[in-house]
């Protein structure tokens, strides 16, 4: 990204005002030009040129420029997590996914994100979760003692829906299913009264990467999400974004339909969409902290 920072040159070093031109009193006629210091750019600028305005009755004798400093490529080392989840049944409304496609998306993943502006980022994979309430919060609560991450997705199955569904937000009550172990939250609460918000919201702007992804070819398969579904991909979501809070991560949870369907799902095409909006958010994040 350039910045431009000023105009070097001012347009005076072509008038005869200029106190670096005079005439040369041996040639009446001509005129005497004398030494213009070099401009001190630093390493990373770059010069751009200019077409000066022109001076009546003085042709140029120099090339004016524009110094525009390169804002510096982010060489840090980025951390990046993506977690999904393994097989499950909810015996209570019937629902049994044996093969989740919210971590078999990850194996197509590649180990690297890469970045048209820095170096690749290396990507942590979490796949295969336990689907239960207690065994999800300590795999959250784990992953943000290891280290303070600068991104962290969360992908989920819904088989229910065709579309890919970027998720706004995870709230504090609702969860009355129980998990694959067949237990339940106590009064369906994520956390006890007083020990967190009603709901968090990702700091990600969901519907501009939905339009960013509809742009690269998934117009029809993807929508922003503001209902998770209150089970253990919301209580995922909750508990991640509510540990997040005060820190540096930015978090977002994406739920994946099942391969088939009337979108013709893959999971191929399914890692390819979510390493679209991954690259994307990391751009964006990138971006805003550089700014």
């Amino acid at each position: 990204m350039l910045v431009a920072r000023s105009a070097a040159v001012c347009h005076d070093l072509l008038s005869s005002r200029c106190p670096r031109l005079s005439r040369n009193p041996r040639s009446p006629g001509r005129t005497r030009r004398m030494e213009v210091p070099r401009l001190n750019c630093p390493p990373s600028a770059e010069l751009k040129p200019v077409i000066p305005s022109p001076v009546p009755g003085l042709r140029p004798l120099i090339s004016s420029y524009v110094i525009a400093e390169m804002a510096p490529i982010n060489d840090r080392t980025l951390s990046i997590l993506i977690t999904g989840f393994g097989p499950f049944s909810v015996k209570k409304v019937n629902v049994k996914i044996e093969t989740n496609p919210s971590s078999e998306l990850i194996r197509f993943l590649p180990d690297t994100i890469a970045l048209p502006d820095g170096p690749d980022a290396p990507l942590t994979k979490s796949r295969d979760n336990h689907v239960s309430y207690p065994g999800l919060k300590a795999m959250v609560e784990k992953v943000y003692e290891e280290q303070e991450w600068d991104y962290i997705f969360h992908c989920g199955a819904s088989a229910a829906r065709p579309k890919v569904s970027i998720e706004t937000r995870a709230r504090r009550s609702g969860y009355e299913l129980p998990d694959t172990d067949g237990l339940v939250t106590p009064g369906g609460f994520a956390v006890p009264k007083g020990e967190g918000e009603q709901e968090y919201a990702t700091a990600i702007d969901v519907p501009a990467l939905v339009a960013h992804l509809e742009g690269k070819g998934w117009e029809g398969k993807v929508q922003v999400s503001n209902d998770a579904g209150l089970y253990l991909c919301e209580w995922t979501y909750f508990h991640s974004l509510k540990a997040a809070t005060g820190k540096k991560t930015k978090v977002l949870f994406i739920h994946v339909p099942s391969p088939g369907g009337e979108l013709e799902w893959t999971h191929e095409k399914l890692s390819a969409c979510v390493k679209d909006a991954m690259t994307w958010v990391i751009m964006k994040g990138e971006e805003a902290s550089s700014a």
